[in-house]
């Protein structure tokens, strides 16, 4: 994320704290097979208290900027799974001349998804430590050159297939700038990924990425913004005895497009292709595509309606064996809606469902889940 000079910003300092309660009918994510050998009861009631923050702070030509969240997850029943949440950045930004660069480091601690999972455990935490360097240089209008370098660490605990590993990427640009045009680019990029800790470091010691492509955004009235990206991109195995599927050559995608035909109606569309490190013992990477549809409608000046729905399909590669149930390729259907009440300016309700529909290779691994939720927030 790139921190945009002191010129273009002003001091900003707002945040707020949540109190939310969760009905889950599936916290395990699992089968009901799967729960019962853990001793998990797949249904629970989750208190979620949270507290976020967003700062920009202009400082000259520079800029600094914190913001994220962090929060606790307590269960009625399955208290062994009570945890800390946290997504957090913060990093700062200058200009030089014509150049602008920013450094963001960031921090994120979850549940692991099931697709990340050889034995699935509701108990596994995953955290990603990540630090993004970046700069740009040139006018305001016409070419210019992007350079980025970054590295990402990956840490898992509490699971039998516990797998950590490091992401190092370089990527280079030109860019070309017009109000009245947009944002053009084409970039090449290099990423390296290695594991430390691999159950069998033979089968999953790393991989490298090589991408060239092209990007354009643009921003269309006050209504209508988008963003579209594509990539050829060639993974090939480091490891030293290489899996079935290790190496992929084939299209990366992202397409973003945000639409506002009224005053009150939002509609968003997301639609990607990325590879993904994996965290799956005797898995080298994820294959993950997936689109989602969002829309939102102001009822009035205090109710907005949200609904939305996502598909994701993960394929995992690289694998040499299978010592367990395999989760190699999986399907996600998601849909959700919510209704906001805006009491104030600084209280405010949100009533929310959820609904996820999980299918894999092996049947062991499907499993249903259905979320109803009450959040009330506190802005400052």
């Amino acid at each position: 994320m790139a921190v945009p000079a002191a010129a273009q910003v002003t001091r900003n300092f707002s945040g707020n704290l949540s109190l939310g309660v969760l009905r889950d009918t599936n916290v395990a994510r699992s089968s009901e097979a799967f729960a019962l050998t853990r001793g998990v009861e797949r249904e629970d009631t989750i208190l979620t208290p949270s507290a976020s923050i967003d700062w920009t702070q202009p400082i000259g030509r520079s800029s600094v900027f914190a913001r994220g969240s962090v929060g606790y997850r307590i269960y009625d029943k399955n208290t062994d799974l009570n945890r800390e949440v946290a997504d957090i950045q913060g990093g700062f930004g200058t200009r030089v001349g014509p150049c602008q660069g920013s450094a963001v480091a960031s921090f994120s601690r979850r549940q692991r998804d099931l697709e990340d999972l050889a034995i699935p455990n509701p108990k596994a935490i995953q955290d990603t430590t990540g630090v993004n360097l970046q700069t740009v240089c040139g006018l305001t209008a016409g070419l210019g050159v992007s350079l980025g370098a970054g590295q990402i660490w990956g840490e898992s605990s509490g699971a039998a297939d516990t797998v950590d590993y490091e992401t190092q990427s370089v990527s280079a640009g030109l860019v070309y700038r017009r109000s009245t045009l947009g944002e053009a680019q084409v970039f090449i990029s290099h990423a390296e990924t290695e594991y430390s800790n691999a159950l069998v470091p033979a089968t999953t010691s790393g991989y490298e990425v090589e991408s060239i492509g092209a990007s354009y955004s643009r921003k269309v009235g006050s209504r209508l913004k988008g963003s579209v990206s594509a990539s050829q991109t060639e993974v090939n195995s480091t490891s030293a005895v290489a899996g079935a599927g290790s190496n992929y050559s084939g299209l990366n995608y992202a397409v973003q497009v945000d639409y506002q035909p009224t005053s009150r109606l939002s509609l968003g569309l997301l639609w990607d292709r990325s590879v993904k490190p994996s965290v799956q013992v005797g898995r080298l990477y994820s294959l993950r595509e997936g689109v989602a549809l969002n829309a939102s409608y102001k009822l009035g000046t205090r109710f907005t309606y949200s609904l939305g729905v996502r598909r994701r399909d993960n394929t995992s590669r690289g694998s040499l064996f299978a010592a367990v149930p395999s989760l190699a390729k999986s399907r996600s259907d998601e849909w959700n809606t919510g209704l906001r009440f805006q009491q104030s300016d600084r209280l405010s309700f949100v009533l929310d469902a959820s609904h996820t529909k999980y299918d894999a290779n092996d049947p062991l691994f499907d499993y249903s889940a259905t979320r109803v939720g009450l959040t009330t927030s506190v802005s400052f």
